[in-house]
């Protein structure tokens, strides 16, 4: 079985105690797919070119402004199927962490506050989609993967059967996400109506 990847249950901690700077990538992740992916692995060259020894931060939060996020567990471990699944091609468990602290992930005066102080040594990076709305001189901007929505692909996943996403095995990809992350969406049916 597969080792998992790194998480941070208290991010003021790691910071305190990991020097240097932190390429952090926050998002809802809902779910995780092909265009999260492709900025996870810019935000790898980053980090590569600065010589960095921390890895890079996914931060899935559950602040948005249309819509219900499904349940924070289910989001990180979608994250950590389809991480794994790309484990061949990229070091994930040594390059990749995720930020699994409560005292943020629910609260976003807290997550202010830490941004705050540690604002010289957090560099983010964002898709261009949510560059607009960012006015941050630590933010890196990466181009988007044309043609991925995470709301094209719940709309996609709700219609599904799990015959159908079974046929591609354990390594297949499906509209843009990994074939099992696919599966445990389907079964436990949380984009359903």
């Amino acid at each position: 079985m597969k080792e998992g990847i790194q998480r941070i249950d208290n991010l003021e901690e790691h910071l305190s105690e990991n020097r240097g700077d932190h390429v952090i990538y926050t998002g809802t992740f809902d779910p995780f797919h092909d265009g999260h992916l492709h900025v996870v692995l810019q935000a790898l060259n980053i980090r590569n070119v600065r010589e960095e020894q921390n890895p890079v931060l996914l931060f899935p939060h559950n602040r948005t402004l249309h819509k219900t996020p499904s349940p924070i567990e289910r989001r990180i471990a979608w994250m950590e199927q389809s991480l794994l699944a790309e484990s061949e091609e990229m070091p994930v468990r040594e390059n990749i962490a995720i930020v699994s602290d409560p005292s943020i992930l629910y609260d976003r005066d807290e997550w202010h506050r830490l941004k705050e102080k540690f604002r010289d040594r957090l560099i983010r990076v964002v898709g261009d989609d949510k560059s607009d709305h960012v006015k941050d001189p630590n933010l890196i901007v990466i181009d988007r993967v044309p043609n991925i929505s995470s709301s094209e692909i719940r709309a996609i996943v709700r219609s599904l059967s799990l015959e159908r996403i079974e046929g591609l095995g354990e390594e297949g990809r499906f509209k843009g996400i990994n074939a099992e992350v696919a599966r445990a969406i389907l079964a436990t049916k949380v984009y359903e109506e």
